[in-house]
């Protein structure tokens, strides 16, 4: 995005008398918003919450060809590395609370109390060994129902279940499956969630066990791996070995993760095909920090993961956990997702990490026994993949019970245990693959077709068969995560005022329409200046936009340049103060009324080099203020607006 404040804009061959009378009318401050489209514009599911004292960054690689490939980073020297930790608590007072220096990124906190988030972000932005910098978001787990009270034992389920497949009662086809799962190999499923209640009898000979630290000696990090003792898993929210469930969440995930393969509620198996990965980053409240999800995300990856399940999100866009995942992408893990819980279009308003446009990526929605979408579910039929059950899952819990629960949180690791039994069937077979027979292999359903990409529900003899007689193929896209601010920004969302990408709402529809004849084109643009002297009353009156959100995405810098708008054949030239990759304001509030469409022609910093850009008009109840929101712009325009910022000043 880009951000600019214009001001003295005057029509270019006008008559020196109407020159004057808009260089006196006319100020400029322009919010211009790369996103696909105005449905992007809407509220996002929850306030967006960060760790007060903490920030997450992101070292250069000198030797980088191309900004902010996750894949051709080197890690930098120890030294390095070290040296700007030693500058950073010095100069900034921020220390290193954990490192991860084979990726050039650190977690820090922030020791000065007097200095915010915000500030401490664009302290260390600037300098020049830094490549990004954001907040260490709070995520929570996606689930609707809160069972403590409403648990039982394995002989109340029995008593009215019976031996049959409890789980759910939507017809996705899980016991036919069975008999028909002949892989001999074990497919490693890492549930990153609250931890997993790993002494229940539904996970006897199911969680996964690190050999290399049972048979090596307490205390010591046998497989130098970074983790000592971490026999089971690892417990990211409290920085030790027991990834102990002590919420319930993960428990109930894991069970149905393993349940997809054999039945949960019976005497367990002796050698269960999914072996559960316990890695704890939630709290006993169900929050956690980005920072640990992504600790987790590399460690399952490094470890023998197969498929991560994660029902969880929140947060704002994080490009160190789309590292993360984009890492798990190349290490050929299928990462599946809950949707999120929030009745939301994610298409419109991202969810992360569900909106992660990453290939190994799969979104899962939730529906009810019949079929249709849960109405607590997110949807959105570009980025939500496919629906699975989660109104009323039965599965397990701690303290060797079970209970009852709903949620994208119990949809997603139906789709994680599918994923883990194909791997088992096709051991090679790549993630992208499976997750492409996933996809194809669902029950197409009329009542999810408006909110899902597949249209359709998860059906798992459908998937583990296709996976059992499709040739394995070795395609798989050849995915590079762009670190570029103006994808989605970074502190953008915690700064104090509103505007900026993804809070501006979209009002009326475009004044100049493109069906009319040139010369109704003018008398339209004519009106449209005419406008500007209207009384104060009449603007006011106009001004009745959708709901908008009141958060900043972007930073703001000092520039000299110019631009161009156009109306229709009229233009008008003015002065660029500011410029962000978030937008501009405009405040020229009667002329862009209704969604007019406009042309914006950018100089850079240095003059040599021009962008066009095109639009039409939003308003931003937040700040008040008028801006131009553009649909489709290409990333090499993207990134020419990242690479003038480098040089610039931020205000």
């Amino acid at each position: 995005m880009l951000g600019f404040a214009l001001a003295l804009v005057t029509p270019k061959g006008s008559d020196p008398g109407g020159e004057a009378i808009l260089s006196r009318t006319l100020v400029f401050s322009i919010i211009i918003c790369f996103l696909g489209s105005s449905e992007a514009l809407s509220q996002p599911n929850k306030p967006t919450r960060y760790r007060a004292s903490e920030i997450i960054v992101k070292l250069k690689d000198p030797n980088r060809s191309s900004y902010g490939s996750a894949q051709s980073a080197k890690p930098l020297s120890m030294k390095f590395q070290s040296d700007f930790k030693n500058k950073v608590n010095r100069q900034h007072r921020m220390r290193a609370l954990e490192s991860w220096d084979n990726i050039n990124m650190h977690h820090m906190k922030i020791d000065d109390p007097g200095k915010t988030v915000e500030q401490s972000i664009q302290e260390i932005s600037a300098l020049e060994e830094v490549e990004y910098a954001e907040p260490n978001y709070i995520v929570d787990k996606f689930e609707e129902d809160a069972p403590a009270s409403s648990a039982y034992s394995l002989a109340q389920v029995l008593s009215f279940i019976g031996f049959s497949f409890g789980m759910t009662s939507a017809a996705i086809q899980a016991t036919p499956t069975w008999p028909i799962i002949t892989g001999t190999q074990s497919s490693i499923v890492a549930v990153i969630d609250t931890g997993v209640d790993y002494t229940h009898t539904s996970f006897t000979n199911a969680i996964w066990s690190n050999t290399a630290e049972v048979n090596g000696v307490g205390g010591v990090d046998d497989d130098r791996n970074g983790f000592v003792d971490d026999i089971r898993g690892w417990n990211f929210a409290y920085n030790n070995n027991n990834p102990y469930d002590d919420e319930g969440h993960g428990t109930h995930v894991a069970g149905i993760v393993l349940g997809v393969s054999e039945n949960i509620f019976t005497i367990p198996a002796s050698a269960t095909k999914i072996q559960i990965m316990p890695l704890k980053f939630l709290d006993s409240t169900g929050s956690g920090t980005t920072a640990d999800a992504i600790k987790a995300i590399y460690y399952a990856a490094n470890n023998g993961a197969r498929v991560m399940n994660n029902s969880w999100g929140g947060g704002g866009y994080s490009i160190a956990l789309a590292e993360a995942i984009t890492y798990s992408y190349y290490k050929d893990v299928v990462f599946v997702v809950a949707a999120g819980n929030a009745n939301n279009n994610n298409d419109s308003a991202p969810t992360y990490p569900a909106s992660y446009e990453i290939p190994n990526v799969v979104s899962v929605a939730a529906s009810d026994d019949n079929d249709t979408r849960a109405n607590f579910s997110n949807f959105g039929t570009k980025l939500v993949h496919l629906s699975s059950p989660g109104v009323g899952i039965l599965s397990t819990y701690p303290g060797n019970l079970f209970a009852y629960l709903s949620g994208t949180s119990m949809a997603a690791p139906f789709v994680a245990g599918v994923a883990g039994m194909m791997r088992v069937e096709s051991p090679v077979m790549n993630c992208f693959q499976v997750k492409s027979l996933v996809l194809a292999t669902v029950d197409p359903k009329s009542n999810l077709a408006p909110y899902v990409q597949t249209s359709g529900r998860l059906n798992v003899y459908n998937a583990v068969n296709a996976a059992k007689n499709t040739a394995v193929s070795s395609y798989k896209p050849n995915f590079m995560l762009t670190v570029n601010p103006a994808d989605r920004g970074l502190a953008s969302s915690i700064a104090s005022r509103g505007g900026g990408c993804g809070l501006v709402s979209v009002v009326g529809k475009n004044i100049v329409d493109k069906n009319i004849g040139p010369q109704d084109r003018v008398k339209q643009v004519v009106i449209t200046l005419a406008m500007l002297l209207l009384p104060l009353v009449l603007i006011s009156a106009l001004r009745t936009p959708e709901k908008a959100s009141n958060r900043r995405r972007f930073d703001r810098y000092a520039i000299n340049s110019s631009v161009t708008l156009k109306l229709g054949d009229k233009e008008l030239v003015g002065a660029i103060k500011t410029i962000s990759v978030g937008g501009s304001e405009i405040n020229a509030d009667a002329m862009l009324k209704q969604g007019s469409v406009v042309t914006m022609s950018i100089a850079s910093p240095d003059g040599k080099t021009k962008i066009d850009v095109q639009g039409h008009i939003v308003w931003s109840e937040q700040e008040k203020r008028y801006g131009v929101q553009f649909n489709e712009v290409a990333d090499t325009v993207k990134a020419q607006i990242v690479q003038w910022s480098r040089v610039l000043t931020k205000v």
